[in-house]
């Protein structure tokens, strides 16, 4: 294996998107590490076997399947979907680009088979679900919140007026008090 080629499986071993080639007779010759944890298989399952073996028979893999045969089928296109596969107990979704891949030779474009580059986005997808669903609850508890603030506003000015009231009595209070006794003292003096 030449520097060049060892350097390309390196990039395609690090990866964290899966990456699957399929030749012209359906045999799967690229299936990186990333592929094969994403879809929860050995590398071994999927690598040197018929595309067909692996994917078609496969229950909850019937987007994946059509979305890669759809590149055979339409070689000038490069598809890019959003797609849902069953991987045993989980339901994933994937984001998938599909291409046919070409390569020239003797100045003649030969194709050589088809790409499939794929990244789990079950994630991403689930926060863009629920995203509606929590802008409606944030948007609840904002009118809960500002429900609350004009009770508090309301009870503030409640509050507001009885303390203005206590401040009032404070002043009369004691003016009354002297008064009364002012008027007692007086009536006393004033007694034969």
């Amino acid at each position: 294996m030449d520097q060049t080629s060892h350097i390309y499986e390196n990039i395609l071993d690090n990866m964290s998107d899966g990456v699957m080639t399929v030749d012209l007779r359906g045999q799967i010759i690229t299936f990186n590490p990333a592929a094969a944890r994403i879809l929860a298989l050995e590398r071994e399952e999927g690598l040197d076997r018929m595309f067909a073996e692996v994917f078609l028979d496969w229950e909850g893999m019937d987007e994946f399947a059509q979305t890669v045969l759809d590149a055979v089928y339409e070689a000038s296109v490069c598809h890019q979907r959003v797609v849902h596969v069953h991987t045993g107990s989980a339901l994933l979704s994937l984001a998938l680009t599909t291409s046919y891949l070409q390569t020239i030779q003797d100045r003649t474009v030969q194709k050589i088979g088809v790409i499939a580059v794929f990244g789990d986005i079950t994630e991403v997808q689930a926060l863009r679900e629920a995203e509606p669903r929590l802008v409606k609850a944030l948007q609840a508890k904002q009118a809960e919140l500002q429900e609350v603030s004009r009770r508090l506003e309301a009870s503030d000015r409640a509050l507001q007026a009885a303390l203005q009231k206590m401040r009032v009595v404070r002043v009369v209070v004691p003016i009354f008090v002297g008064g009364l006794l002012l008027a007692v003292g007086w009536c006393v003096y004033l007694k034969p």
